[in-house]
């Protein structure tokens, strides 16, 4: 009941709603109708309230005063969303502000739509400073559901404007405390609320006793602040209940039924009672019993998040997953707080071996300060089911209560203890049901590699667990690692004869498919599991990656993407990677679309605002882009990358000035970031403010005198101004401190540039022998011979760079550029292979119609072209190598069309000469 009015104010609402009316035609009717709902509200008689308001409803539809009282009546009885309908039918009929929106504000909160409380109020005033101060107290409770912590202070000053804090400011302020692993202040500032009274008292007490009895260990105290509370309010139900869960925690089921039966006296028509009696029959493990109690009550209330979460639990005891998870996701919809569904539908995500579920689940959990010893135990488990040996050793690490001799030994491990620390571990496996001393023994031995111990852990635990995939899906990660496919296989297919649809193994199966060349095979895995579940983020997304990892067209990906969107439309991380493909495809029009469109599903949040700024920045709406990365840098004030996203964006309007201003503040928020300092550099340089940049190049140094970060910016400082000698030095300093690709390529170009390509190739032979597998030097290489004319040079070395990495995309593409453009066989089978290896690169599409119209497929070749500039239309190259296969296929209006809007760019397109020579031919 936290948050819940108390009875004595819904029965004033009632009572001003009777002034409220007296111009309406029916009035009189209405008033004996708000005065019996109000006499059943004083009697305790909320279900005879509701009835009443109901009935005379369907006489007068349009009564905002009797709409208001139903709203707050079902808010009170924790109907939060059908509460919201009829409040918001209150203020669509006129309802006075002040009184509508603090309630409408609260059934949204309470239905799990934070979001759109932000959206819809954060900047809302009202003129009646106590409405004003619960609204804002909603929204800032919003703010810190959605882990906005410094929106949410910012709510509660604004609430704060007109008097000191009301109970509600100070329950959400301790609850801040309590995030912030602060219990004894949290604490402290529920016990100085004393001048709190009825039905928030309550609520305050409630919350003491909760940090009493689960943060420090204080049952006795936790006792006595319950029953403080039940004085306040011997009607509130979440007292009853904390008393009830506390009683029964000592195993004192008597007490825990005589609580039950003082509700029941204090309530007579109490839902909550009978939901404690289920709670009941749950404890007792009497799981057919509480079904059997809680079916009715979830048929007559079926949004209500208590009656769901523990719905969801009993099902997942009986063995009913499916219903399970669909009870305990609606639950948590409803209240994200909730403190049994989520770890109970972690625990099954768990047993089905769906590793990424688990820990998406346990996230919120995870960030407490500490971490709940089951939740850190369950994530771990999670991580190793995922192969981060290291992640699951961690939190292995972090357990408590139950964990802590498995605690204790991987302590003694981190300090080289190892024989004394696994026996003991192993001691614990084998005398423990439980799977945690197994699961730190397997993710130990995964993280060093032991394979053969690994494997000998594994069967370890699947005699212990037969029933579960989890050991399976084990070794099926530790073969595969271990290079035994046909192993791995047999692994990934025996976990799918426990859990046919077990998400984890498909994908394991289809890695394998791929690695043996079997794309088609690759698809198959993951197609009918998501064609069955249209709408399971993971399930898409999952198949989506097989997709592009096969090479599918970007055309296939998208629409994949599309369709489980439409199946899934408030799923964020299906619309992200919508978006984000059609970016990557270069078709910003239809990104630009489906972000607004992702906003208006989702609204309020902020990774999606964040991408429909991308997208029209992408799209060259720059000015849009700038309003809606400063409205996000203005809820989001510490996000250095919105800081560097609108210097982009002021880039791309040429204000400089502006640019470097923001990405002074990114830097200012995230120092060492490398493309906000790589970007300041580029600008200060086209600012004409070389020294300027080269003293920002010397703070980075001094700041990082060991990296390579300054000596790189100084590097480009002083080769934009010609210093070659000063360029060379900066990079060999570079590349003393960082030996990498990166570094060596940056010094072989500034040789070039000095002149010195005897001392470049030396450098180039030198490093390249001794670091053969640095692919994109090899690359890089090879593309300076083909700059350089020398073609049977650039040649080989892209084919000994093939050789080494037969997919390297870059590769693939410029030896297929090459042969095409010397008539040279091969052109084509190379240019496929590229567009498989990188799907969405332009460069690759324009590649395979030069490849196709060297072949003689000039046809084909002008498709593949018409469909790139249709991607990227504002590549003019494009468009002229599209205007030219048309004219080879006889196209000429088409061509005439394309050579025309390349003639309009006048000098800013420097080729209108190869333009005018086209245009001749028609």
């Amino acid at each position: 009941m936290t948050g819940s009015a108390p009875g004595f104010a819904i029965v004033a609402v009632l009572l001003a709603a009777l002034g409220a009316c007296n111009v309406r035609s029916d009035a009189d009717f209405e008033t004996e109708a708000l005065a019996d709902a109000a006499a059943a509200v004083a009697r305790k008689d909320a279900a005879a309230a509701v009835l009443t308001l109901k009935t005379h409803l369907q006489r007068q539809p349009e009564s905002p005063a009797a709409r208001l009282a139903l709203g707050q009546l079902l808010l009170e009885q924790g109907e939060a969303g059908t509460a919201e309908i009829e409040l918001a039918k209150a203020e669509s009929l006129g309802m006075e502000p002040a009184r509508v929106v603090p309630l409408r504000a609260r059934a949204l909160l309470a239905s799990g739509k934070a979001a759109e409380v932000i959206e819809r109020y954060r900047a809302l005033q009202l003129a009646d400073p106590k409405a004003h101060a619960e609204l804002h107290i909603s929204v800032a409770m919003a703010a810190a559901a959605t882990g906005a912590t410094e929106l949410a202070q910012s709510q509660l000053a604004d609430a704060a404007r007109g008097g000191p804090d009301l109970p509600r400011a100070t329950l959400l302020r301790a609850r801040l405390e309590l995030a912030a692993g602060q219990p004894q202040a949290a604490l402290a500032r529920l016990q100085a609320a004393t001048s709190a009274t009825g039905t928030e008292a309550a609520d305050i007490q409630v919350l003491a006793g909760e940090i009493l009895q689960a943060r420090l260990q204080r049952g006795d105290d936790a006792l006595a602040a319950f029953k403080r509370a039940l004085q306040a309010d011997p009607t509130h139900a979440a007292a009853h209940r904390a008393l009830v869960l506390l009683q029964l925690a000592r195993g004192d089921t008597d007490g825990a039924r005589s609580q039950i039966e003082a509700l029941e006296r204090a309530q007579p028509h109490s839902t909550a009672a009978r939901i404690l009696r289920a709670m009941l029959d749950f404890e007792r493990q009497d799981y057919a019993g509480a079904r059997a109690k809680l079916q009715p009550l979830l048929a007559a209330s079926p949004a209500n998040p208590v009656l769901l979460e523990l719905a969801g639990a009993t099902e997942f005891k009986l063995g009913a997953l499916d219903a399970a998870e669909t009870l305990l996701r609606t639950a948590l919809e409803r209240n994200p707080q909730l403190p049994l569904a989520r770890p109970t539908l972690a625990q099954l995500y768990l047993q089905r071996g769906q590793a990424e579920l688990v820990l998406e689940t346990l996230a919120p959990l995870l960030a407490q300060a500490p971490v709940p010893a089951a939740v850190a135990a369950m994530a771990g488990q999670a991580q190793l089911l995922l192969g981060h040996a290291a992640q699951a050793e961690k939190l292995f690490a972090a357990g408590g209560d139950e964990a802590a001799r498995v605690r204790v030994q991987l302590a003694r491990l981190a300090q080289g203890q190892e024989a004394p620390a696994l026996a003991e571990l192993q001691t614990l496996a084998g005398s423990s049901r439980s799977a945690l001393a197994d699961t730190a023994l397997i993710g130990h031995f995964m993280r060093k590699q032991d394979w053969p111990r690994a494997l000998a852990a594994i069967d370890a635990l699947e005699r212990k667990q037969p029933e579960r995939p989890a050991a399976a899906l084990l070794r099926g990660r530790v073969l595969g690692a271990r290079q035994d496919l046909a192993g791995a296989r047999a692994s990934y297919e025996a976990a799918l004869k426990i859990s046919p649809q077990l998400l984890p193994a498909l994908q394991g199966l289809a890695a394998l498919d791929i690695a043996e060349g079997q794309t088609a095979q690759a698809r198959q895995r993951l197609q009918p599991l998501a064609a069955k579940n249209p709408g399971d983020a993971h399930v898409q997304l999952a198949l989506v990656d097989i997709l592009e990892r096969t090479g599918a067209q970007a055309d296939e990906v998208t629409a994949q993407l599309g369709q489980a969107v439409a199946a899934s439309p408030g799923s964020v991380p299906l619309r992200l990677q919508l978006i984000n493909a059609l970016l990557k495809n270069g078709q910003t029009a239809s990104a630009k679309t489906a972000a607004a469109d992702a906003v208006a599903a989702v609204p309020g949040n902020t990774e999606l605002l964040h991408a429909k700024g991308r997208a029209a920045l992408a799209a060259g709406e720059n000015e849009q882009a700038v309003t809606l990365f400063t409205e996000l840098a203005q809820r989001l004030p510490k996000s250095p990358q919105l800081q560097l996203d609108l210097a982009s964006a002021r880039l791309a309007q040429g204000e400089l000035a502006g640019a470097e201003r923001h990405l002074r503040q990114a830097l200012a928020l995230a120092p060492d970031m490398a493309l906000a300092q790589e970007t300041l550099v580029s600008t200060l340089l086209q600012r004409g403010r070389a020294d300027d940049a080269l003293a920002f190049a010397r703070t980075v140094q001094g700041r990082s005198p060991t990296g390579a970060a300054g000596f790189f910016l100084e590097g480009r400082v002083q080769s934009a101004g010609g210093h070659a000698e000063a360029a060379l030095a900066a990079y060999r300093r570079a590349l003393q401190l960082e030996p990498s690709g990166r570094a060596a390529l940056h010094l072989h170009a500034a040789f070039m540039a000095a002149g010195q390509s005897d001392a470049a190739d030396r450098h180039a032979r030198s490093w390249a022998a001794a670091h053969p597998d640095q692919l994109d030097f090899a690359s890089y290489l090879a593309d300076q011979a083909a700059m350089r004319g020398n073609l049977a040079g650039a040649e080989a070395a892209y084919r000994e760079l093939l050789r080494r990495a037969p997919t390297h995309a870059v590769g693939l593409n410029n030896l297929a550029w090459l042969l095409a453009r010397q008539g040279k066989p091969g052109a084509l089978a190379l240019a496929e292979r590229a567009r498989a290896a990188a799907p969405y690169s332009a460069a690759v599409q324009d590649t395979l119609a030069l490849a196709l119209e060297a072949e003689g497929q000039v046809g084909r070749a002008a498709e593949v072209q018409a469909r790139l500039v249709e991607r990227v239309p504002g590549n003019p190259d494009y468009r002229l190598h599209l205007a030219h296969l048309l004219v080879k296929t006889g196209d000429k209006n088409k061509a005439r069309g394309e050579l025309q809007a390349l003639a309009k760019l006048g000098d800013r397109y420097p080729r209108q000469r190869e333009v005018a020579a086209l245009q001749a031919q028609l």
